[in-house]
């Protein structure tokens, strides 16, 4: 029983810990698991912010470009009559003092390059005159590409702008290139022929567009930075650093992202709930502490009633010795490791004693007889049992006959010696039956003859032991066997 109660009581608390421990590990990891999905969507949906408003930023830049774009002037001065110190002194000088472009380029209808303006305000800006004809051939694809849209449009419409824009990489600058479509704007003067000249601007974005997003979208230590393109390894360690990025350009080789500290709401929002948290938690785990320990007492309560219920189906409750019930599955046991011995006891004077002094003497003798036959057993091998009333029996593994007898005379010398009592002192004797069993065959037939060997023994009227092998014998010979 005491190895089996930590087995049953884990079976008992274990599902009740299970659950606990559970709900523990979720209330723990729930706020931290929601933190990071509602940070993870707000860098998402910050991402996707700022790739969409790549298009609007580069479409304000082409807004920027209509009043040089859409002019009757500039029709005439170009297209009409060409004007290269107009171009110069006006056209170039006032877009790069209006605008952040650092090139300023015109084709005519036929795309033939008509003037070739740059600003060189800084170092960076010379890259326009030393990859001018790389920029021109980029330009010129953006040129095909707004005419078509000068084609499809009716000249009856209001006249709006006609561009195209792309970032290209030059020498490791992004540069945005626009080809603007030049069109009247009251039709004072008109193109000389089918197509309209063109103009090309160009500037780099490493400043603008970086000033322009962190203004606009409050984007936290915007930079931009350079990754390869043939590895994704400096991508996934800025996501890996919590940190959001957009891509902005790329040469096929490598690309240019604009990098930012992103806004992180569930981060903050754990920050701030963080001391609440913690109380939270402590009051779970004393409510789960406080659960538990009802928990385990129920437990051992109940698996103390169990255990006790278990002693007193096999135990009689008087004496304390294992009852009939027991004995019967004790005795098969035992018969089937080998030959035992079989002795049953039946008191002599105790009816006259129990009638005399009352049940609760009589109860007293009882057990007083149980105790004494605990301390004549053999410790680990022999077994008593109260069989009901005043009868007791003992199981003697591996005694032979003799053996037996004389075993059985000392325990019915011990049973004869006084009992003293509140009423007074009182004795009984013990007359005793027993039989050898050899195997679980003759289980039944050793009981019914150790029971006529206890009536042989009884029916001297005296303290007597018989054996079932003696009483088979005297049967046959007419001379009962009867030993005091």
């Amino acid at each position: 029983m005491t190895t089996a109660m930590p087995s049953a009581r884990f079976r008992l608390t274990g599902p009740a810990l299970a659950i606990l421990g559970t709900l523990l590990a979720g209330t723990c990891a729930m706020p931290f698991v929601g933190s990071a999905t509602i940070d993870a969507e707000s860098v998402r949906r910050e991402e996707l912010l700022v790739r969409r408003n790549i298009v609007l930023w580069i479409d304000e830049v082409e807004n920027g470009l209509k009043p040089y774009s859409i002019s009757d002037e500039a029709i005439e001065r170009i297209d009409n009559a060409f004007d290269a110190d107009w171009v110069k002194m006006n056209l170039a000088s006032s877009i790069f003092a209006g605008t952040q472009n650092r090139l300023v380029a015109v084709l005519d209808g036929d795309e033939r390059l008509l003037a070739y303006e740059v600003a060189e305000r800084n170092a960076n800006d010379s890259l326009f005159q030393r990859r001018s004809e790389m920029i021109l051939n980029r330009a010129r694809l953006l040129v095909r590409s707004a005419r078509i849209f000068e084609r499809s449009r009716p000249a009856t419409i209001a006249p709006d702008k006609i561009a195209e824009s792309t970032i290209i990489m030059v020498d490791g600058i992004a540069i945005l290139l626009t080809a603007t479509i030049i069109q009247p704007d009251f039709r004072d003067s008109l193109p000389k022929g089918p197509r309209a000249p063109v103009l090309i601007t160009g500037r780099p974005i490493e400043g603008g567009i970086v000033e322009a997003f962190s203004t606009r979208f409050l984007l936290r230590n915007a930079v931009l930075q350079w990754v390869s393109s043939a590895t994704d390894e400096a991508v996934t360690e800025m996501e890996t650093s919590g940190l959001a990025h957009a891509e902005i350009a790329s040469d096929g080789f490598s690309e240019l992202h604009i990098v930012w500290e992103p806004f992180q709401p569930g981060r903050t929002m754990l920050e701030k709930a963080m001391p609440l948290m913690v109380v939270s938690i402590l009051a779970f785990l004393l409510s789960a502490l406080f659960l538990l320990n009802i928990t385990r007492r129920a437990t051992d309560a109940l698996l103390t009633s169990e255990a006790q219920l278990r002693h007193a189906a096999a135990h009689d409750v008087l004496t304390g010795l294992k009852n009939r019930r027991t004995f019967e599955e004790t005795l098969a046991r035992l018969a089937a490791r080998g030959p035992l011995t079989l002795a049953c006891f039946d008191l002599d004077g105790f009816k006259p004693i129990n009638d005399r002094y009352g049940h609760a003497a009589g109860d007293a003798v009882l057990q007083t007889v149980a105790e004494r036959l605990q301390r004549a057993c053999r410790p680990g091998l022999d077994e008593a049992f109260r069989l009901g009333g005043d009868e007791f029996a003992l199981l003697l593994p591996g005694l032979v006959t003799m053996d037996a007898r004389s075993t059985c005379r000392s325990i019915s010398s011990d049973l004869a010696a006084p009992i003293t009592l509140p009423e007074g002192t009182v004795q009984v004797g013990a007359s005793v039956g027993f039989a050898t069993v050899e195997g679980p065959e003759s289980l039944r037939t050793a009981l019914l003859r150790a029971d006529a060997a206890l009536y042989r023994a009884k029916s001297q009227r005296r303290v007597a032991i018989e054996t079932a092998d003696a009483c088979v014998e005297d049967e046959a010979t007419g001379r009962p066997d009867v030993a005091a």
